[in-house]
């Protein structure tokens, strides 16, 4: 399902990039999708087989008729293609390679406790110039297990700056020297 996913939201992406329309496609999608996520009539009535197409087609027009039209398209293309139902899988794609065209760096953090705004734009600026990023966008949990410190993920990357992390690198150093020691 992944890669057929990919390949709806790279041909969106395409067509949004092209027609300066990108920020609009992911929200109008957003909006869609959250609906379709958290409305249960309105996800059975677009995916239900008993409903003719024409019909969801004519519905998602008078529902979001301020779409733009690329928007609408491609929402009436899945309707037609019965893939309707990758829509939220789509949708996430979209959001990370029109974040990735447009520079937009997604950190995940993880953090002992809070971090303040003067620490967070510290790391901010550090990887918007490590990455050539324009913009960054940041999620930030608390994990009180780290016992000190943070851990970044940016994509499949992960910089572990936390004290468990720390602590486990020794352990598994410790264990090697041991392991050669015995040899």
């Amino acid at each position: 399902m992944a890669s057929i996913d990919k390949r709806y939201a790279e041909a969106l992406v395409d067509v949004a990039e092209l027609n300066g329309l990108l920020d609009a496609a992911q929200s109008e999608l957003g909006t869609f999708v959250e609906l379709y996520d958290k409305q249960p009539e309105f996800m059975r009535f677009f995916i239900s087989p008993e409903i003719g197409k024409e019909e969801k087609k004519v519905t998602l027009k008078s529902i979001f008729n301020e779409f733009e039209s690329t928007t609408l398209s491609f929402i009436q293309l899945l309707i037609d293609k019965d893939r309707l139902k990758n829509l939220p899988g789509i949708y996430k794609e979209y959001v990370d390679m029109a974040d990735k065209r447009k520079k937009v760096l997604n950190l995940k953090i993880r953090s002992f406790a809070s971090i303040d705004e003067a620490h967070l734009d510290k790391i901010k600026e550090k990887y918007m110039k490590e990455y050539n990023a324009s913009d960054i966008k940041t999620t930030i949990s608390i994990e009180p297990t780290l016992l000190g410190g943070i851990v970044v993920q940016i994509g499949d990357r992960v910089i572990d700056g936390s004290i468990k992390g720390r602590l486990e690198g020794l352990r598994d150093i410790t264990t090697k020297m041991q392991q050669l020691k015995a040899i």
